[in-house]
């Protein structure tokens, strides 16, 4: 149970108490408060009463999206840049590093291939897997090699996945490494980022 969560419901529950044995310490309350009303203390405690509530369910929706990004975007988190999953030490092919086949550059280091194909080729991975974090980062490389201005799209997107799945413990480090760089190419600090 997270921190807002406990606040709203204790919030509630106080205004829910204060209202049920109200007749118990009224007395008390009008030699503090002499124009204060009954029905005007009640309207105060049913707004407390809604807003703890609404606090506690707000608390619960934030808490339900991020397991649904975790859900969502795990499975993503432990592949490698090429798709890959590591299993005991061996990287075993996935339906991702299938799609990946035709797109990637393997000559010492990960690349792409940015042409014509190529591009179809990462538009088609993003299309079928939109949380993989690599088609984007892919797609940002080739449009920057290209000069395209639509690499910033491209890159606030891989960041936004990146910075989800490097939240998930036991992430392949591929995505640090991937978030880096895009971070460096945002800020203006890179004009390329460089292959893997």
């Amino acid at each position: 149970m997270n921190l807002l969560f406990a606040v709203g419901l204790l919030i509630a529950l106080v205004a829910v108490f204060l209202e049920y044995f109200r007749d118990f310490y009224w007395g008390k309350v009008t030699i503090y408060f002499p124009r204060l009303t009954k029905k005007t203390f009640s309207t105060g405690l049913l707004i407390f009463t809604v807003l703890g509530l609404l606090l506690s369910t707000i608390s619960s929706l934030i808490s339900e999206k991020r397991f649904n990004d975790y859900k969502d975007y795990s499975y993503y988190a432990f592949l490698n840049i090429e798709g890959r999953k590591n299993e005991a030490g061996v990287f075993m092919p996935t339906r991702v590093s299938s799609e990946m086949e035709g797109i990637l550059l393997l000559n010492g280091t990960i690349g792409v291939r940015c042409g014509v194909t190529g591009i179809l080729g990462i538009e088609g991975l993003i299309d079928r897997f939109p949380y993989f974090p690599f088609g984007h980062y892919f797609k940002t490389q080739c449009l920057l090699e290209r000069g395209d201005s639509h690499w910033v799209v491209s890159a606030k997107e891989a960041k936004r996945i990146l910075k989800i799945t490097t939240q998930i413990q036991g992430h392949n480090p591929h995505h640090d490494f991937a978030l880096n760089k895009i971070k460096e190419a945002l800020s203006g600090a890179s004009k390329t980022i460089t292959p893997f």
